[in-house]
């Protein structure tokens, strides 16, 4: 499945849309998409996996990733934000072509390659900082030679 074309587009659209997604807005209790449902069991605590498996179990019939993303698309209406109302349409309409568990494979796919480009991002943030510093430390240099 991790090769089919509508799931890696449909993969790509989701991060987009996720990493604009505006979190604060949403209380992680009440919030119908929990990441911890998504692992393997085996890395899942005791007790989020009992409450995790049991809201799973009160809202059969609906995927939570689409309500998630049918959340934020009445929030971009809300708001009026055109470029996101295009975004989150064009991810749900790839999104729900999916069932719910394989829903779930893009997440964990999803939670795979964040975990496989932690290392690589954390080297690019340090590189980043040490790139201002030297910068700030270049323009106290230069204001001090200018005096």
């Amino acid at each position: 499945m991790d090769t089919c074309r509508a799931f890696i587009d449909a993969k790509k659209k989701l991060r987009v849309v996720l990493a604009s997604a505006d979190t604060d807005s949403i209380n992680c209790l009440n919030s119908p998409l929990n990441f911890a449902q998504y692992l393997p069991q085996s890395q899942q605590q005791n007790s989020s996996a009992s409450s995790s498996s049991s809201y799973s179990s009160n809202r059969k019939s609906s995927n939570n990733l689409i309500l998630f993303l049918r959340s934020q698309l009445y929030e971009a209406i809300a708001l009026q934000d055109r470029d996101l109302q295009a975004q989150l349409y064009e991810t749900l309409r790839c999104v729900q072509q999916f069932n719910e568990n394989e829903c779930k494979e893009i997440i964990r796919s999803m939670i795979d390659d964040y975990r496989s480009r932690s290392f690589y991002i954390a080297y690019l943030v340090k590189n980043n900082e040490n790139l201002l510093n030297i910068t700030y430390h270049q323009d106290r240099l230069l204001v001090r030679i200018q005096r």
